[in-house]
């Protein structure tokens, strides 16, 4: 499933290599010219403005949802702590212990087995994780495939192209089989 995922979000982001071949080819039989690295160039920098729109709205909606790095808290859950004997340090619950060993070694004070609380998030921000990973790539997967299907350049209208692009290096009349 994730591999599917990926594939529909790498397809949303970046025109295939035939497709990008097929307008480099179909541009050089309008243009008489090639421009390979215009079109190159126009692909990366979709690629890298989806990158970065698709982040900015991704922080945006965990912000929103008031997603707190750590849970909010200073130390614990994977960040050191200060001192040998505290385990997290949160705004409600400060875990101490004999040492950072989690062998054996409940924390003092309050419910022994209780979970640190930089462990969990607020609902909003587990519906906000759900609606990213599970709603958004199959809702960019499905226009990803409207637009692929809105492109004409397939592999035997490239062939077209690429034959009367031939008939135009040798200085035979050639036509645009696009239209």
């Amino acid at each position: 499933v994730c591999s599917a995922l990926d594939g529909c979000l790498t397809a949303f982001k970046v025109c295939g290599d035939g497709v990008l071949a097929g307008c480099i080819d179909y541009d050089e039989l309008l243009t008489a010219r090639r421009h390979e690295y215009l079109h190159v160039v126009v692909d990366n920098a979709v690629d890298i403005m989806s990158d970065v729109i698709g982040t900015a709205i991704t922080g945006t909606m965990l912000q929103v949802a008031g997603y707190e790095t750590n849970g909010g808290c200073s130390c614990g859950c994977g960040t050191d702590c200060p001192h040998y004997f505290q385990r997290w340090s949160c705004p409600s619950d400060v875990g101490y212990s004999c040492s950072e060993s989690f062998s054996n070694n409940p924390p003092f004070f309050g419910e022994p087995h209780r979970q640190a609380p930089c462990t969990s998030e607020s609902p909003q921000v587990v519906h906000a994780v759900v609606l990213i990973s599970y709603i958004v790539p199959p809702v960019a997967c499905l226009i990803a495939a409207f637009c692929a299907h809105q492109v004409p350049l397939d592999n035997g209208v490239h062939g077209a192209v690429l034959t009367q692009l031939r008939r135009q290096h040798r200085g035979r009349t050639y036509f645009d089989p696009l239209l």
